[in-house]
């Protein structure tokens, strides 16, 4: 269920609980058309506010049941995240892989950097050297995406989450040699790939990248 499902729910409950409170204030306060002028007791205003305050918490409770029992197990993990965001964090997440697939073909170490954790980043640089000492370069065309879903999330420690993301997408992917002799690859095959990336992030931090910590096909 989307966002604006749970605000058209909310909506619904505070339309029932506007109706319902009008009606009790009628009750509790005896008041009919054309009396403006009727002081209100002290004791009844009383009554009325602590009668609302239980009534709103009742409601925001079967608000709160409504919208949990609808969602997927992952979402159920998703919105206890604080300061989180599924649609920002998963156009975040498209945008670095392609940044990320394209970098490392390109053997751009600076870029990558910023994105991935240092274990990775390590890897990642080894390759790039490799592929450097054996004269060779990496061509990506990077069509699109399949699809792109959240497999699993789970908070690590205060604040610090893991999400897990299957990215499923249209790639060109080649190898040449030194005198762009193709030794892997074909510019005319398009592969589908399948790769399942983690990201981590300290939602507190005012650093809005979420690191690359672990990959795998």
């Amino acid at each position: 269920m989307g966002n604006e499902s749970f605000q058209f729910i909310d909506i619904i409950f505070l339309l029932i609980l506007v109706i319902y409170i009008f009606n009790r204030y009628k009750e509790i306060l005896g008041s009919k058309p054309g009396n403006e002028g009727e002081k209100i007791d002290e004791k009844k205003a009383q009554l009325l506010y602590e009668m609302i305050t239980k009534e709103v918490e009742k409601i925001e409770d079967k608000v709160e049941i409504v919208n949990i029992s609808e969602l997927s197990d992952i979402d159920k993990k998703l919105v206890k995240f604080k300061n989180f965001d599924k649609e920002q964090f998963l156009i975040g997440a498209k945008r670095a892989f392609e940044i990320i697939v394209e970098s490392y073909a390109k053997g751009d170490k600076e870029t990558l950097k910023p994105l991935l954790d240092k274990p990775i980043l390590d890897a990642y640089a080894k390759s790039i050297d490799d592929r450097k000492e054996k004269e060779q370069k990496a061509e990506n065309d990077f069509i699109g995406f399949k699809s792109v879903e959240i497999i699993n999330a789970e908070e690590k420690s205060n604040d610090v989450v893991n999400i897990v993301v299957k990215f499923v997408s249209e790639q060109v992917n080649l190898l040449k040699d030194k005198e762009d002799n193709l030794i892997k690859g074909d510019p005319q095959f398009i592969q589908t790939i399948e790769d399942v990336w983690s990201f981590q992030r300290d939602l507190t931090s005012k650093n809005p990248n979420w690191l690359l910590i672990s990959t795998k096909k």
